[in-house]
């Protein structure tokens, strides 16, 4: 869910979660205007509805916010120390008190690429791995896109 346009604040802040009728605690790790990443040992299936009760700024009020889950991460319980389990989640409408607990993300606006520099998504991963990673490159053509980003 990071995107070049709403960049992540990295932000412990304890949670309750409510899927299908379930309901446990659980810890956002990080958060954007748009979205954040809970880290849970049960993430939802994504496209499922969810909604997040979380503690405000000044730890003396709740802020509740709903989405859908976009992505989900599960790790076995013995890589747990090294990786989180968690999932995404895209926010639906934000309400004011989102934007105070976001704080310091700052706002990017997006401008019309130039004709002589176009941006370009470039996935690469690692030889023998199944992880991946997206990076934006501006370049002159696809060609120069990829070799910047090697």
């Amino acid at each position: 869910m990071q995107t070049a346009i709403e960049p992540r604040v990295r932000r412990r802040v304890p949670c309750t979660i409510n899927v299908a009728g379930g309901q446990h605690r659980a810890l956002v790790l990080n958060l954007s205007r748009s979205g954040l990443f809970v880290q849970t040992s049960l993430p939802a299936d994504p496209g499922t509805p969810i909604a997040i009760d979380l503690s405000g700024p000044r730890g003396d009020e709740s802020i509740a916010v709903s989405g859908t889950v976009v992505w989900r991460r599960r790790i076995s319980p013995r890589m747990s120390s090294t990786n989180q389990s968690g999932m995404g989640v895209r926010l639906d409408a934000p309400p004011m008190a989102w934007s105070e607990l976001v704080g310091d993300a700052p706002v990017v606006t997006a401008t019309a690429p130039s004709a002589a520099h176009i941006e370009y998504s470039v996935r690469l991963a690692q030889t023998g791995s199944p992880r991946t990673r997206r990076l934006v490159v501006r370049g002159g053509c696809e060609q120069e896109a990829r070799d910047k980003a090697i």
